[in-house]
């Protein structure tokens, strides 16, 4: 079985790892302090994964070449999306502007029904990281045919 990881990019990262049934199997968040430990983690994070076959990449900047240049060495295929790909199709139309303080929220109560879903316990509270992967995860699914909407 196939699986996919979604990538929330930053020194303070959140993942989500989805299985090829659509099943959230993973989910984290950790705060590697700088671009030099995060680097020095990525090939690390990528490996533990059984059966990584797609990495979902949100956001960019200097961080995303990191990612990028590991899984291509572990035959991993990356895709890059923004904020507000994701968003359109998750979010209810009109609720996906990427400035607005509801997004957040919105996130965060998405996420936890995912988790719920998923079976696993809730937190009270979410961080933007992690709550943004396991979305990023769930398009990431749509997009590969593995669940429908």
């Amino acid at each position: 079985m196939q699986t996919l990881m979604a990538v929330d990019l930053g020194v303070k990262t959140g993942l989500a790892v989805y299985t090829s049934d659509g099943d959230l199997i993973n989910y984290k968040s950790r705060n590697y302090g700088n671009a030099r430990r995060l680097k020095k983690a990525i090939y690390q994070i990528l490996r533990e994964q059984e059966n990584l076959k797609f990495l979902y990449l949100e956001g960019g900047g200097k961080l995303d070449k990191f990612w990028v240049k590991q899984a291509d060495k572990l035959g991993i295929t990356t895709k890059q999306i923004h904020a507000e790909t994701w968003r359109k199709k998750l979010f209810p139309k009109g609720q996906a502007d990427y400035h607005s303080k509801p997004v957040k929220a919105l996130a965060e109560k998405q996420a936890k029904e995912i988790l719920k879903a998923h079976a696993f316990p809730i937190p009270e509270n979410l961080n933007k990281d992690v709550s943004e992967a396991i979305l990023i995860g769930l398009y990431g699914c749509l997009d590969q045919g593995w669940i429908t909407k």
